[in-house]
Formats: C-alpha cells, structure tokens, sequence
C-alpha cells in the first residue's frame, strides 16, 4: 500500500497520507533518474487504492494488520496506535468526509539539483521548489 501510512480524523473529516519512500540502490543517496522513476511508479499503482475510498483502505490496513499480528506475536505492526485503533476509526469513518493524499519521498534529491528529465516525472519538483 505505501511504506508509511498517517491516519488523522475528527468529527466531520478522515485524512490518509500513503507516504512512499525511495531507498537507494546505491551507498549514497541521490539524484538518480531511475530511483526517482521506480518510487513514482509505486505511487501512482498506489494511488489506485484511493479510487475504493477511505473505507476500503481502512479495511485493508486492518486486515493486512492483522494477518502481520499472527505471524509475529506480541509486535505491532505500527509505529504509533494499535490494531485495536485502526479498527475503531474503521468503524467510524463511512459518515466522514475523506481525504487521502500521497507523498513521495526520495532523499538525497533536492530542487536545486533536480535534472530536467526527473522534472518530467509526475511528482517530480519543480524549479524554485522546496525538497
């Protein structure tokens, strides 16, 4: 689904951040136009999931939860909030207005330093922009 997912919601909205992370391939972390092309590709077949709604990722970040639970007993699969929490705002979330945002995050790449071919890229940085 993502390699980090941030859940937040209130009384009237539900927000989804897919958070896609690029790990070089290389020691040092860069500019390369092929890393940069791969973490795009796992956002945009990410962003499929947003066509089913917050309900249908909530399910599946439940049901993946719990499948990773039974094979790795007493960890959790999160890094904040529990199984316990995913499936209370699951139940709560068909009322709320959702949004889900993805992100693509590759170190090393900076705005200043990104070529032309990368600022073709579909969430490539644009000149003047901040990394």
């Amino acid at each position: 689904m993502a390699d980090l997912v941030g859940i937040c919601s209130d009384e009237t909205d539900i927000t989804i951040t897919l958070v896609h992370c690029k790990y070089s391939h290389e020691p040092t972390p860069g500019r390369r136009v092929a890393d940069l092309y791969e973490v795009c590709g796992q956002a945009v077949r990410g962003a499929k999931r947003r066509e089913y709604g917050a309900e249908a990722l909530l399910r599946t970040l439940y049901n993946r939860a719990v499948k990773w639970a039974a094979r790795n007993p007493g960890q959790s699969p999160y890094l904040i909030g529990s199984i316990d929490e995913i499936y209370r705002i699951r139940e709560r979330a068909p009322p709320l207005r959702p949004h889900i945002n993805t992100v693509i995050a590759q170190p090393g790449l900076s705005a200043a330093a990104c070529s032309s071919e990368q600022q073709l890229l579909p969430a490539g940085p644009t000149p003047g922009s901040r990394q």
